[in-house]
């Protein structure tokens, strides 16, 4: 596997890993819409206060995989923390493993010793993990709601509004590195928010007193 460097933020980068992406979703998520050009790259930016590294294995001419990790610039040893993915039809062929060690080499050229990767809870992703000698520091479970009838009309028409639209997703996650080993867990639960706008006050006048009255 030949392992390179790619620009997030290079429509050219989108176009090349968006079919592989697309099929990888297809068969872990089948009941989703296609990914979306745009959804592909809101994954792949860079973070406000974060660098950023995107590494793709090629078999050929073909992306067989990829990973993008974020790094905190607030912390110049930090961690490089983010997402690995093989697609399908490559495979336990060593694309996953070839990126594994092409993250950490980028990361110790960094000053950085720790990788941490996201990762779903199934028995393929554990033997993953023990050849790659990491350890699983933390869990969080996720959970997806699917509504259906009345409750649903309400729920995409919030969504559509200019409030839903403008909403931020918030994760919590809570790991707990542990220095020279990878970490892996699963991928943190979001959910979005509506905030109301703040309240607004008429200007209050004073009271005049009535003819004849005093005021006390």
């Amino acid at each position: 596997m030949d392992i390179r460097s790619l620009d997030g933020d290079d429509p050219a980068t989108i176009d090349l890993l968006l079919p592989g992406f697309r099929e990888t979703m297809s068969l872990e998520l089948p009941g989703d819409p296609p990914v979306s050009p745009a959804l592909l790259a809101r994954l792949l930016q860079r973070r406000h206060g974060a660098d950023r590294i995107v590494l793709a294995a090629f078999d050929g001419d073909r992306p067989a995989g990829c990973t993008k990790l974020g790094l905190d610039l607030g912390v110049p040893d930090g961690p490089g923390h983010g997402s690995l993915w093989v697609f399908p039809g490559f495979r336990r062929r060593g694309a996953g493993t070839a990126l594994v060690s092409a993250a950490r080499t980028e990361l110790r050229a960094r000053g950085r010793d720790l990788l941490m990767v996201d990762a779903p809870h199934t028995p393929a992703a554990e033997r993953f993990a023990a050849a790659c000698g990491a350890e699983a520091l933390g869990t969080n479970l996720r959970n997806r709601l699917l509504l259906k009838g009345p409750g649903r009309a309400g729920l995409d028409a919030a969504a559509g509004s200019s409030t839903g639209a403008a909403a931020a997703p918030t994760s919590w996650s809570t790991p707990t590195p542990v220095p020279g080993a990878p970490w892996r867990r699963r991928p943190t639960a979001r959910r979005r928010c509506a905030v109301p706008p703040p309240p607004t006050y008429a200007p209050v006048r004073p009271r005049r007193s009535a003819p004849g009255t005093a005021r006390t």
